[in-house]
């Protein structure tokens, strides 16, 4: 691993140990219990065998339908896979599976009349998913997972940069992680996607759509702080904090935020 916690693995880019964090009362969060990534289609024997052998028992899978049938997860022998999607649009009732049939030209056209910008697209498809009622279901069922199961657990994505990097804020928040280093790692996605992100530009400047949606799709793959940050001030404006939404919206008690501390943190070595 690397400074950022990255566990360098073939074909993976964004596959991180969140242990080692610091958090509160001099305490980190254990190593080998929580990893985030990307997703985890047409994995090396290499690989597979390393995420086995670093005692990852279960994984779960925050794509629809759609994704997880277009690129399954290699499948890791004594790893138990949850799917658990999370919403991932900005316009509500709108799911992934329908967002994709609409073509370049009928995506762009909605995304500039709809929002405007494609920050303002962004800023609201990660709203959604902290209030969108399928995603709220979603963010429970990985909280009763993380409390209950035993051995490590990865979560992940498509690219593990948005929906990962929601559900990691907020669950480093939770262990008393202070919010700079919650910025830096969500943040830290955008190092580890500079490669494909520039293959990403060569795809999509070949691609037949409008140069203004070209820039939006650009956008959207990019990891903006601004996001984050946006979605931490309305729950703080909304509920009063991660740690209040996370009690009247996802029926989080004291006892089991008391449970996540005890589960995963430790008192940091002197």
């Amino acid at each position: 691993m690397d400074e950022f916690n990255r566990i360098k693995l073939k074909s993976l880019y964004n596959t991180r140990d969140l242990g080692g964090m610091p958090a509160e009362n001099g305490t980190v969060i254990k190593e080998g219990l929580l990893y985030r990534s990307g997703r985890l289609h047409k994995l090396p024997k290499s690989t597979a065998k390393t995420l086995s052998d670093l005692g990852i028992k279960t994984i779960i899978d925050f794509r629809t339908d759609v994704e997880r049938n277009e690129k399954p997860d290699t499948v890791i022998k004594g790893v138990n896979y949850i799917n658990c999607p999370l919403v991932c649009t900005a316009t509500p009732g709108i799911t992934y599976q329908e967002k994709i049939r609409h073509t370049f030209k009928e995506e762009g056209k909605i995304l500039y009349e709809t929002y405007g910008t494609a920050d303002n697209y962004m800023i609201q498809m990660y709203r959604n998913m902290v209030t969108d009622l399928e995603s709220v279901k979603a963010l429970k069922k990985f909280f009763n997972i993380i409390l209950t199961v035993d051995g490590g657990v990865l979560f992940h994505c498509s690219s593990g940069k948005d929906r990962v990097g929601v559900c990691s804020a907020i669950l480093e928040h939770l262990l008393g992680v202070n919010e700079e280093l919650i910025l830096k790692d969500y943040a830290v996605s955008a190092v580890f996607w500079r490669r494909k992100y520039f293959w990403y530009k060569v795809g999509i400047a070949l691609a037949p759509a409008t140069l203004k949606f070209k820039k939006i799709i650009l956008c959207i793959m990019k990891t903006k702080k601004l996001y984050i940050e946006k979605t931490m001030e309305y729950l703080e404006e909304t509920y009063g904090g991660i740690k209040e939404y996370c009690k009247k919206v996802l029926s989080l008690t004291d006892d089991d935020l008391n449970a996540l501390k005890t589960r995963f943190l430790e008192k940091r070595a002197h």
